[in-house]
C-alpha cells in the first residue's frame, strides 16, 4: 500500500459516473495534464503514488500537481489505494498526441502506387493529405481507396513500406465491417445500398438503380463508415475467402485496392426493405453461391459450392 500522500495533497474523489463528454474533453486543455497522462503511460511500474507521479512529472508545488490530478481522476485516470493508473480513455489520448493525430498541418505527400486505373490506364498513385490517405489514378483522379491514416505511418518508412502500412491497417477495417463491427468504436452499423442519387432523394430507392451493388456500413454510435462493392465485400469472410484461396486465388497477394479486380462475382439484391443479397462467386473451375442479410451476415444453410475444390 502507498501512504505517501498527504491529506492536503490528496486529490479529491471524482464522481462516479465521470463528468459529460464536453467536460472530459475540456479538462484536456493543459500541458501538465497531458504529461501526467504521459508519464502514467510510459510507466511500467504503475499504480503510481502522489509524490512518486509528481517528481516524475517534474512539478515542484504539490498543490498545483494535485489540483492538475484530481481533474484527471474519472474520465482519464483511476485512483485506488495502491496510487494511481491511467484508463483506457487516458491511453488513447496519449496515442493520439504520439501517432501526431492531435498535431495539425501534417505535409501532404505524393508518390507512386501499385496499379493502373481501370478507366483510362493511367497510373495510380497516393494521395495523403488532412490525415487521410487515398490511392486514386494520377490522370483522371478515379478514386480506388480511402481511409485515415495517421502521421506515424510514416516515420523510417519508405514510400513502398508506407504503401504496404497503408494496406495492412486497411484490410481490419473490411473484416470488422462485414461481422457488424465499427472498427473505431466496436458499435453496430447500419447496412445501406449507395447511390449518389437515391443518397439525396427521400423514400426507398428502386432496386434497379444499383448495377454496381456497392453498400455502406455507417455505425450507429460514431458514425464512422466504410463503402464497398458487396460481393468484394463479403471476400473478408472467412469462409468466402477461404473458398477463393482453396480454388487458387489468393486475395492476399495483391493491395486492398485491386483486391476487386481480383474477384469474379455476380451480385443481386433480392429485396430491399430489409436488405438481402445473392452473390454467386466463381474461382478457376468452382462457383460458391449464397445469401446475405441487411448486417452482411451469411446464411450459412445457402451456400452452395460447387465444381473443383
Amino acid at each position: 500500500m502507498v501512504n505517501d500522500v498527504s491529506p492536503s495533497d490528496e486529490p479529491e474523489t471524482t464522481d462516479a459516473d465521470g463528468p459529460e463528454p464536453a467536460a472530459a474533453f475540456a479538462v484536456l486543455g493543459s500541458e501538465t495534464r497531458l504529461r501526467i497522462l504521459r508519464e502514467l503511460w510510459e510507466s511500467d511500474d504503475r499504480p503510481l503514488g502522489f509524490s512518486t507521479l509528481r517528481a516524475r512529472v517534474g512539478m515542484r508545488d504539490p498543490g498545483q500537481f494535485a489540483y492538475h490530478l484530481n481533474r484527471l481522476v474519472g474520465p482519464y485516470v483511476t485512483k485506488s489505494d495502491d496510487g494511481y493508473d491511467i484508463r483506457m480513455a487516458g491511453v488513447n489520448v496519449v496515442w493520439a498526441v504520439v501517432s501526431g493525430e492531435l498535431t495539425p498541418g501534417a505535409e501532404s505527400k505524393t508518390f507512386p502506387a501499385t496499379g493502373d486505373c481501370e478507366d483510362c490506364g493511367g497510373p495510380l498513385r497516393a494521395r495523403y493529405e488532412d490525415e487521410l490517405f487515398y490511392v486514386e489514378c494520377a490522370d483522371c483522379g478515379r478514386g480506388y481507396s480511402m481511409a485515415p491514416f495517421p502521421p506515424s505511418g510514416f516515420v523510417d518508412r519508405t514510400e513502398q513500406e508506407v504503401l504496404v502500412a497503408f494496406d495492412r491497417r486497411s484490410r481490419p477495417i473490411y473484416e470488422q465491417v462485414v461481422h457488424d463491427v465499427c472498427p473505431r468504436c466496436a458499435g453496430h452499423g447500419t447496412v445501406s445500398l449507395v447511390d449518389d442519387d437515391a443518397d439525396r432523394r427521400a423514400g426507398e430507392p428502386d432496386p434497379s438503380q444499383y448495377e454496381a451493388l456497392a453498400v455502406r456500413f455507417r455505425c450507429d454510435v460514431c458514425g464512422l463508415w466504410a463503402s464497398e462493392r458487396v460481393d468484394v465485400l463479403l471476400t473478408h469472410n472467412d469462409r468466402v475467402a477461404a473458398f477463393h484461396r482453396d480454388n487458387g486465388v489468393d486475395l492476399e497477394e495483391v493491395p486492398i485496392w485491386l483486391r476487386p479486380r481480383r474477384v469474379d462475382a455476380n451480385a443481386e439484391l433480392r429485396a430491399t426493405r430489409p436488405l438481402s443479397f445473392r452473390v454467386r462467386y466463381t474461382a478457376g473451375a468452382a462457383t460458391l453461391e449464397l445469401v446475405a442479410d441487411e448486417t452482411l451476415a451469411i446464411d450459412a444453410d445457402s451456400m452452395v459450392e460447387s465444381g473443383d475444390g
